[in-house]
């Protein structure tokens, strides 16, 4: 980790990933401690169902700005756990919904309060960095939806061609 904080800026997203991977799995710990069968990594899409069901896959995913194979996976692991099930939509019968399942439905009075533990955890610990953290990663997200980290660094490729000389392509190099 040593060498990750050394490298700044350049190492950004693998130290977001890492902190992301700490927030897991300390969550991870939390429900295992209470003896809660449930993953962090539920824990939006199982949120948006409690709140506003059925949906689709497609629904899900562009409410939680997952990819589909990522709300696929995570579906399918709730309906083996039993925490979800499939509807039928009112008009298309082909259409399939997801909703909680009354099992999932049980769990919630458990996972509420656990939520609201991580919830106040989380502002505490903003809190000592003197930053509005979700004002911050509001602003950077904005940031990228005007211009996305491709363009970015896509534009700064182009002006260091532009101001040094190309090197000779690599399969030239003889070593």
């Amino acid at each position: 980790m040593i060498f990750i904080k050394q490298l700044g800026e350049a190492a950004f997203g693998t130290r977001l990933r890492l902190l992301t991977d700490r927030f897991i799995q300390d969550g991870d710990k939390i429900y295992r401690s209470l003896n809660i069968d449930f993953e962090p990594r539920w824990f939006t899409m199982f949120y948006l169902l409690s709140k506003r069901s059925p949906l689709s896959i497609t629904e899900i995913t562009t409410e939680l700005g997952y990819t589909q194979p990522a709300v696929t996976q995570i579906a399918n692991i709730l309906l083996k756990k039993g925490l979800i099930k499939i509807v039928k939509h009112k008009e298309d019968t082909r259409k399939k919904m997801l909703a909680l399942s009354n099992k999932g439905e049980q769990m919630l009075p458990v996972l509420e309060p656990v939520w609201k533990c991580f919830e106040d955890a989380v502002k505490e610990l903003f809190e000592t960095t003197g930053y509005n953290m979700i004002k911050v990663i509001e602003r950077v997200e904005a940031a990228l939806d005007e211009k996305d980290m491709y363009k970015r660094v896509s534009e700064k490729v182009k002006e260091r061609k532009l101001k040094m000389e190309v090197p000779e392509p690599l399969a030239e190099i003889t070593d």
